[in-house]
């Protein structure tokens, strides 16, 4: 989170303070469902994982003309 933040929000400000409300509202809502690092987080982990890199290569193939897709996804 901090590397994202240095690079997309690196003075504070609104998109800074609403990227670290987001992501704190995120992962206290992942927290509430997974008290511990069990084989149930985990495999939470694997499909959020998934899930971001999918909508990361779909929004760069319909804001970056020409870019190519990422590779597949390993599972």
């Amino acid at each position: 989170m901090l590397r994202l933040l240095e690079l997309e929000a690196p003075y504070q400000g609104g998109l800074r303070r609403s990227m670290v409300n987001g992501f704190n509202a995120g992962f206290s809502w992942g927290s509430s469902l997974h008290s511990a690092c069990d084989g149930e987080a985990a495999n939470a982990e694997k499909a959020y994982a998934a899930e971001g890199r999918d909508l990361s290569a779909r929004l760069v193939q319909a804001n970056i003309p020409g870019a190519s897709a990422l590779p597949p996804r390993e599972r």
